[in-house]
C-alpha cells in the first residue's frame, strides 16, 4: 500500500518540479559528407570524429524554458574523390585525408507544459555552426571554412518515470542564414562565396540515471545537414563555386550533469 501511494505521489508531483542543470561530457560521432556533383567529379568524406559538448537546461512546468549548448569536435576523415587532369581532359581517382574542426553554439527559449509524468518544452533557437575543412595533401588540396547562423524551432520532451530514471526526445528543425564559405590556399588570396540556405534537422534520444543532484545521461543522436550550392564567382584564373552537399552524422555522447 505504501509503495502504491509513493508511486502515485511521484507520478502526480514530478511533472511540477523544477528540473535543470549544467553538464559536460565526451562526444563521438560518425560523419558522412558528400558533394552533390552531376559531373564525373567526386568528393566524399567518412570517418569518426571525437569531441565534447557542454551546456545547460532549465525547465519548470508552466514556466519559460531556457537552454543552450557548446559543441566542439576535431579529427581526420577519409577523403575519396577525383582530380581533374586538364591534359587528359578527364577526372582521375584520388584518395587522401581531411582535417576537420567543427564548432557549434546554440541558445534556446521556450515554454514548458506537463502531462502526467512528461514535460513538453516547445522552443525557438538561434545558433552558429562553423566547419574548417583542411586538406592533408597540400600539393593538390586547399582549405574551406564553412560558416552559417541559423534559426530553429524544436521540441524537448522529458519523461521522468521514476526517481532514478528518465528518458526523452529532442527534435530541432534549423534554417540556415547568412551562410558562406571561405576558400584558402587555392589562390594567393582567400575567396569568400555565399551559400544557398537549406533546412537542417537533428533528433536526440537521451536516457538518464539520476542520483541526488547528479545525473549521468547517454544521448544517441542523428543529424541531417545539407548545404546549398554557392554563388559563382569570376576570377582572373576562371570561375569558381562550391557545389551543394549533404552531411549525415550519427553519434553518442555522455553528459555528466549537476542538477539544481
Amino acid at each position: 500500500m505504501i509503495r502504491k501511494v509513493r508511486a502515485l505521489l511521484l507520478a502526480t508531483f514530478i511533472p511540477y518540479l523544477g528540473f535543470g542543470g549544467i553538464y559536460l561530457g565526451p562526444d563521438v560521432f560518425y560523419r558522412s559528407f558528400k558533394e552533390l556533383i552531376s559531373s564525373e567529379g567526386k568528393s566524399e568524406e567518412t570517418g569518426w570524429l571525437p569531441g565534447f559538448q557542454a551546456g545547460g537546461d532549465y525547465e519548470k512546468s508552466f514556466r519559460p524554458y531556457i537552454g543552450g549548448d557548446l559543441r566542439f569536435a576535431e579529427g581526420k576523415t577519409r577523403f575519396e574523390g577525383t582530380l581533374q587532369n586538364h591534359v587528359l581532359r578527364k577526372f582521375l581517382p584520388f584518395s587522401s585525408h581531411t582535417e576537420n574542426t567543427i564548432f557549434n553554439a546554440e541558445g534556446r527559449l521556450g515554454y514548458t507544459l506537463p502531462w502526467k509524468a512528461v514535460r513538453f518544452s516547445p522552443f525557438f533557437a538561434m545558433g552558429f555552426q562553423g566547419w574548417l575543412r583542411k586538406a592533408v595533401d597540400r600539393s593538390s588540396g586547399y582549405d574551406e571554412w564553412y560558416r552559417w547562423n541559423y534559426l530553429a524551432v524544436g521540441l524537448r520532451c522529458n519523461w521522468r518515470y521514476s526517481a532514478s530514471w528518465s528518458g526523452g526526445l529532442f527534435i530541432n528543425l534549423m534554417r540556415m542564414k547568412t551562410a558562406d564559405v571561405q576558400i584558402r590556399g587555392l589562390y594567393s588570396w582567400p575567396v569568400i562565396l555565399n551559400l544557398a540556405d537549406e533546412w537542417q534537422t537533428e533528433a536526440q534520444l537521451p536516457l538518464s540515471w539520476n542520483h541526488g543532484p547528479y545525473r549521468l545521461c547517454s544521448v544517441t543522436y542523428f543529424r541531417y545537414l545539407p548545404i546549398g550550392k554557392s554563388e559563382m564567382q569570376r576570377t582572373s584564373r576562371g570561375e569558381i563555386f562550391v557545389p551543394a552537399s549533404v552531411t549525415y552524422a550519427i553519434g553518442n555522447r555522455l553528459e555528466f550533469m549537476y542538477q539544481f
